[in-house]
């Protein structure tokens, strides 16, 4: 029964986040919300116009399929009820509290998407007012997470550890603003947020599997089938995109699904593609402040340096995604072995 209620988690919400694109990628376009280009990717300049904001389809999806799964599993035993019962309260803040964090980081996006359209230009909110926002919606997060018992964290083949409150506190914040930033890096272009995501996503389902985590399970399958659905509308040539209110919520919902199983630091190995492209972004930052104007010679986020090289935006998001495949194996087996 729980293994049944999982996969019909994925493919009911894979079935209506596709379905959802039939109404909102036309309600998008006749409300003008089309994507920004950015005028130094000049070769993206056929995507301006495409719809954006479309992430409501998997945000909406993830969010109705998980609770509609969850009432029915307490109608009918509770099959998905924490195999960790001391744990059973803490890893219910923990969904619960991260499904808020999700929410409200995609609420910033959507601000920011909004102002991008409405302006026509591509600066949406101040870096400085978006990086506020995101700090005070993660520290009510963590602040949910400290209430309900003593810090720890898990390092596969190693062990579980109490940390303290201020080192938790000042780690945690650092994760989330940078995972949540990092996936917005990674959405330039046709599915590749989508795929490298989903990736992510499935690998932390599985890892709350083999902890008796189901009710993380069930969430983190809802979100890859949701974002899947999405994918259908997102491929290249891309009809819809996520735009920062779709690719804040997966940041948010990864971070979440990485603290969840008590692991933020995995975020390094399952979103390894996330991690390169940010580290490209800040080191093209800093050497440009440090030489007062100076660029190291290649682009970045790195995607668009491929796709500047002549890599098609299909085999770039195939060649990503399997990178990002491998790591997350490697998580997998790093966390099943270190529990043999």
């Amino acid at each position: 029964m729980r293994f049944l209620f999982i996969i019909l988690g994925f493919v009911i919400s894979f079935i209506i986040s596709a379905l959802l694109g039939i109404k909102l990628v036309p309600a998008l376009k006749k409300f003008k919300m089309g994507q920004i280009t950015e005028e130094s990717i000049y070769w993206h300049k056929a995507k301006k116009g495409t719809p954006t904001m479309g992430g409501i389809m998997f945000i909406f999806t993830t969010i109705f399929v998980f609770f509609f799964i969850m009432i029915i599993d307490s109608l009918t035993g509770g099959a998905l009820k924490n195999n960790t019962e001391i744990y059973s309260g803490e890893i219910n803040v923990k969904i619960y509290a991260g499904i808020l964090l999700a929410l409200s980081l995609s609420m910033i996006g959507f601000m920011d998407d909004y102002l991008k359209v409405k302006k026509n230009q591509n600066e949406g909110l101040s870096e400085g007012k978006k990086t506020v926002l995101q700090i005070l919606v993660i520290g009510a997060y963590i602040t949910c997470l400290c209430l309900v018992g003593q810090p720890h964290l898990y390092f596969p083949m190693i062990g579980s550890f109490m940390v303290p409150y201020w080192l938790y506190i000042v780690l945690s914040v650092f994760a989330i603003y940078g995972t949540v930033n990092a996936v917005n890096f990674v959405d330039g272009i046709d599915g590749l947020c989508s795929s490298v995501s989903i990736t992510s996503i499935i690998s932390l389902a599985i890892i709350a599997y083999l902890m008796g985590l189901y009710s993380v399970t069930t969430l983190a399958i809802v979100a890859a089938g949701s974002v899947g659905g999405f994918l259908i509308w997102n491929a290249h040539p891309a009809k819809c995109f996520m735009g920062d209110t779709g690719s804040m919520f997966l940041g948010g919902m990864i971070s979440a699904l990485c603290f969840a199983v008590d692991q933020p630091i995995i975020i390094l190995l399952v979103g390894i593609v996330f991690f390169i492209e940010a580290l490209t972004v800040f080191v093209q930052r800093i050497y440009f402040k440090l030489t007062k104007g100076n660029r190291l010679p290649f682009i970045t986020p790195i995607h668009h340096e491929f796709e500047k090289r002549g890599f098609s935006e299909n085999k770039i998001v195939l060649s990503f995604t399997l990178f990002n495949l491998i790591f997350c194996i490697v998580a997998i087996l790093l966390y099943y072995f270190s529990k043999v």
